[in-house]
C-alpha cells in the first residue's frame, strides 16, 4: 500500500501486486507497507497555537510510527517499478499536552507569539517556544496528560532595551545611571562589564590620541544598586585614581549581559 500523497498504480495479480509509480523527476516511488485491513486514522503529530489558545486546554496529538524495510521488490510481482527499500508501519502513539501559565507577566504582554506541541516517537510531548521568547517552566507527566507550567517568560528584545541615564555626584560619589526601558529587571539577571580609559597626552604621537585603560572588568555587586527600572553604578568607588580621569578626555564602554536561566543576551 502506498501513502495517499505518493500514490501507486496497482495491478491485481494472484497473491501479489505489481506496482509501477514514478513521481515527477523520474525516480521510483517508495512503498509504505501497512499490515492491517483497516485504513489508518488521521494523525496530528504537532499543533501550533497562540499562547492564549493553548492555556489550560488539552491538546490531543497522535503520530504513526514507521521503520525502514528492505527487499520490497520480493513482496511484489515481477516487473514492479518502485524503490527496493520502503517503510513499514509499526503502530501509533497518542498523547495530550497542556500549557499552564504561572508567570508574573500576563501572556497578553508577549504579543502574538505561540507554542508548538509535538509528540515524539516515544509518546512524550515536547513544548517548543519561539527563539525570541525566553521561557522557564516545569513539566508534569501522567499516563495520559503532559503539562508544562510556565513560571517565567520574557521577550528577548525586551531584555536588551537599555539606555544611558544621567551622571550625578563627583569624586568618590560619582554615579552613572542605566535605565531599563521595558521594565523586565525584576525577572532577568544583569551583569555589568566596564572598560574605562583616559587620554594620556604624554603618549600622543602626531595627531593620534593615545588612551590608557584605567579599569577593565566586571563591576562588583556592591557598586550596583537598583530602584525599580533604574540602575545606579557607583563608578567613583572603583579602585582607581580619580585624578587620572578628572578633566581628561575619557572613553567609557559598558557591556551589560542580561540572562534568564539558560538564555542570555548582551
Amino acid at each position: 500500500m502506498a501513502r495517499p500523497d505518493n500514490p501507486a498504480i496497482v495491478t491485481p495479480n494472484p497473491g501479489r501486486c505489481a506496482m509501477i509509480y514514478r513521481p515527477p523527476g523520474g525516480n521510483p516511488g517508495q512503498v509504505w507497507l501497512i499490515n492491517r485491513e483497516q485504513p489508518l486514522a488521521p494523525e496530528t503529530p504537532s499543533q501550533v497555537l497562540s499562547l492564549g489558545e493553548a492555556l489550560d486546554r488539552s491538546v490531543a496529538l497522535s503520530k504513526h510510527l514507521w521503520q525502514p524495510r528492505g527487499q520490497i521488490l520480493a513482496l511484489l510481482a515481477p516487473g514492479s517499478q518502485v524503490a527496493s527499500a520502503g517503510q513499514e508501519y509499526l503502530g501509533r502513539v497518542e498523547g495530550e499536552g497542556q500549557l499552564v501559565w504561572a508567570a508574573p507577566r500576563s501572556p497578553q504582554t508577549l504579543g502574538s507569539l505561540g507554542v508548538t506541541l509535538t509528540i515524539q516517537d516515544s509518546g512524550a510531548i515536547a513544548f517548543t517556544f519561539p527563539s525570541d521568547l525566553w521561557v522557564l517552566g516545569e513539566r508534569n507527566e501522567t499516563e495520559i496528560l503532559t503539562s508544562f507550567r510556565v513560571t517565567q517568560a520574557v521577550l528577548a528584545p525586551d531584555a536588551t532595551q537599555l539606555a544611558w541615564g544621567s551622571w550625578s555626584g563627583q569624586n568618590s560619589s560619582l554615579t552613572l545611571a542605566v535605565l531599563d526601558l521595558t521594565g523586565v529587571s525584576d525577572y532577568v539577571n544583569s551583569e555589568f562589564h566596564l572598560t574605562l580609559a583616559s587620554r594620556d597626552p604624554h603618549t600622543d604621537r602626531g595627531g593620534d590620541r593615545r588612551y590608557r585603560t584605567r579599569f577593565q572588568g566586571p563591576l562588583p555587586a556592591h557598586l550596583i544598586s537598583r530602584q525599580h527600572n533604574r540602575f545606579e553604578l557607583a563608578l567613583g568607588r572603583l579602585p582607581l585614581d580619580l585624578r587620572d580621569i578628572q578633566g581628561a578626555d575619557t572613553r567609557l564602554e559598558l557591556v551589560v549581559t542580561r540572562s534568564l536561566g539558560p538564555y542570555s543576551a548582551t
